[in-house]
Parts: structure tokens; C-alpha cells; sequence
């Protein structure tokens, strides 16, 4: 399987050199400015001012989160994680590791559950528009959204889809907010847009910089 792995890889890795390639050639026939391609080039793939934002979550994050799995007049979901952070890629992306437990009451017994996931958040400069997304072992999907960040720098709004298993519905609008409270916490709370306001937080996370 891993000889598999490695294949597949090598294969990827060949196809993208080999459409780049590709691309180049037929540049080079339209007689376009290589200068100008090349300038194109490094504002894509380059690091920017963006980019250099996701030092500020390097590190270690203690985190509690609070899920409304039945509605905000049920009881929710408590847990507690710890979020490993680190840049990636010569800082174009930021990769977070995540473990802990969640707390659930299953026919009036209560259970504690232990999760993990991993997320990347990149910025990507063609779309200029940040970009993550996220797996983790509650389920087999994976979970992709694009967010925004308002003037302040400070509070960042992502938008995604989702497909909900439970009620068998696809395609559900979420709606994710990211704020920086100070240069130690971080709150972000998760919307489910088909519910009316007011009654459509349905996640909800604040995390503290671990010393």
C-alpha cells in the first residue's frame, strides 16, 4: 500500500510538472512576454501579506468548543481539544493538528469520545480569497470553505457547504466566523444559514494560547 502511496504521489507530482510544461510551450508559440509570465507566476505563488498572518496561530491552542446538535433549547455537546499549529510550505500554508474529547449522554449515559482531525488554511492569491479545509475521524467527508477577512484584519468570514448524514440533506450553507479577541484567544462560531437568525448558531469555539 505504501509502495501505492508513493506512486500515486510521483504520478501527481509528474502531471503537474508535465502541464506546466505544457503551458510554458504554448506561451512560448503565442509569443507571450516570458518577463510578464513569470511576474504573473510569482504573484501567485508566492507568500504575501496574508500569508504572513498565519504565524500569529503557530503553536499550541487549548480549546473548548459547545455544539447544538438539536437545537439551542437542547442541551449541547461540550469538548475540550488541544490544537497543534505550524507553517508550512515556506509559510504559504498553515497546518493544525487536533485531539481531544467530546462529551455526549447516550440513553442517560455519559460518554466521552475521543476525536482528531487536521485542517490547512492557505490564502489563495488567484481567488485572493483564504482558503481550508478540514477532516477529522467523525466522519468520511471532507470539508472545504473560503473565507474573507473584514479591514481590521482581526475577524474573518468563511462560507461553505456541507452534506448532513444525519437528516440526509445535501448541500447545506454554513457560515463560519473567525475573530481575533486578543494576541492570545481566538473565537469562531458556525451558522447554519437555513435556520432563522437567532437560532442558527449550532457550533461554537474559544481557544487560548498555550504558554
Amino acid at each position: 500500500m505504501r509502495f501505492r502511496t508513493l506512486a500515486c504521489g510521483f504520478a501527481l507530482g509528474a502531471a503537474t510538472a508535465l502541464v506546466s510544461t505544457q503551458v510554458v510551450s504554448q506561451v512560448a508559440e503565442d509569443n507571450v512576454d516570458r518577463a510578464e509570465l513569470m511576474q504573473k507566476w510569482a504573484q501567485y505563488a508566492l507568500p504575501g501579506e496574508f500569508h504572513d498572518r498565519f504565524e500569529f496561530h503557530a503553536g499550541k491552542w487549548d480549546s473548548t468548543y459547545t455544539i447544538w446538535m438539536e437545537g439551542p433549547d437542547k442541551p449541547p455537546v461540550i469538548g475540550k481539544t488541544v490544537v497543534s499549529s505550524k507553517l508550512i510550505f515556506g509559510g504559504r500554508f498553515l497546518e493544525s493538528r487536533m485531539r481531544g474529547t467530546t462529551q455526549m449522554e447516550f440513553n442517560g449515559e455519559k460518554m466521552e469520545i475521543p476525536i482528531e482531525g487536521i485542517g490547512y488554511l492557505g490564502y489563495d492569491n488567484f481567488k485572493k480569497k483564504f482558503v481550508h479545509f478540514w477532516i477529522d475521524n467523525g466522519g468520511t467527508g471532507i470539508y472545504y470553505s473560503e473565507g474573507t477577512p473584514d479591514e481590521t484584519g482581526k475577524v474573518t468570514t468563511f462560507f461553505s457547504t456541507v452534506d448532513e448524514w444525519q437528516t440526509g440533506e445535501r448541500d447545506k450553507p454554513y457560515k463560519m466566523v473567525q475573530t481575533i479577541i486578543d494576541e492570545n484567544t481566538i473565537k469562531m462560531v458556525l451558522y447554519d444559514l437555513t435556520m432563522p437568525t437567532g437560532r442558527d448558531r449550532v457550533f461554537e469555539e474559544l481557544s487560548t494560547r498555550r504558554k
